[in-house]
């Protein structure tokens, strides 16, 4: 999709009803949903179009709904929102962050990847998430990734071991 295209639907409405369509939609659709809202959020503006339009509580259904088989979509979403103030704003919540550490601890390779950069994210902006995370339990998880994980969640496992580290010590 273009970056001029991204800008138009933005403009034009066209967030909300992917949104709706993420909540109550088919399988399918919402599959489709997620595609789509992942290529608008590319576009800054449109992230908080898709904040705005109630995007964190349909997606955190979808994420821990692990019939749907799109956990991996699903963070790859929330992996954008968290670069945006307003959307660690409306994801800050410790319930998200326990389903992140689940996800860490029990999910697929690639899970476990997509997680921890989420997780780098928020924690990179607000050790608030990283404390909670310390609370669920994620060290033990972050240091295995570290040594069995894909090449990209050992990256991430490390740098945000690197990042608990400093915040430890402030």
């Amino acid at each position: 999709m273009l970056d001029e295209n991204k800008v138009k639907v933005g403009l034009s409405d066209g967030i909300p009803p992917l949104v709706e369509l993420l909540q109550n939609g088919t399988i399918r659709g919402k599959k489709d949903a997620a595609t789509a809202l992942f290529n608008l959020s590319l576009n800054q503006a449109n992230k908080a179009r898709a904040i705005s339009a109630g995007i964190v509580p349909p997606l955190l259904k979808v994420l821990k709904d692990r019939n749907l088989g799109m956990v991996d979509e699903s963070l790859s979403v929330f992996l954008l929102l968290a670069s945006h103030p307003d959307g660690r704003q409306a994801i800050g919540e410790f319930s998200f962050i326990e389903t992140l550490v689940e996800f860490i601890r029990e999910g697929t390779p690639k899970n476990k990847e997509c997680t921890a950069s989420v997780l780098l994210v928020l924690g990179s902006n607000n050790s608030s998430f990283l404390l909670a995370s310390l609370q669920y339990g994620v060290y033990e998880h972050l240091v295995e990734i570290t040594n069995s994980g894909t090449n990209r969640a050992q990256r991430k496992a490390r740098a945000l071991l690197q990042l608990i580290s400093k915040c430890e010590h402030v």
